[in-house]
């Protein structure tokens, strides 16, 4: 099931996350591909947070079908997992 979550949700996965939940992250980048706006996050995250940040090359242009393969790859082994994107 996809669903679209603020902020608050996120909070509360962390702090699920801090009394011995297990919660996994994908987190998908911003127009520049690169993923550092999220290193503050990171650094911040309880050991039973489990956090995957995706880079998009920077040598070439890629389409949807192109980020969705290279997403996909990312998300390969993970249970169920948050999708936490930087900014579309």
């Amino acid at each position: 099931m996809r669903k679209r979550i603020g902020l608050g949700y996120l909070r509360v996965l962390i702090r699920y996350a801090t009394v011995g939940g297990r919660v996994q992250l994908l987190l998908l980048p911003g127009m520049d591909g690169t993923g550092r706006l999220f290193a503050p996050l990171l650094a911040c995250l309880p050991p039973s947070l489990t956090a995957i940040a995706v880079s998009y090359p920077l040598d070439k242009p890629l389409g949807y079908d192109g980020l969705l393969t290279l997403v996909a790859e990312a998300a390969r082994g993970l249970d169920d997992f948050v999708v936490v994107g930087e900014s579309f």
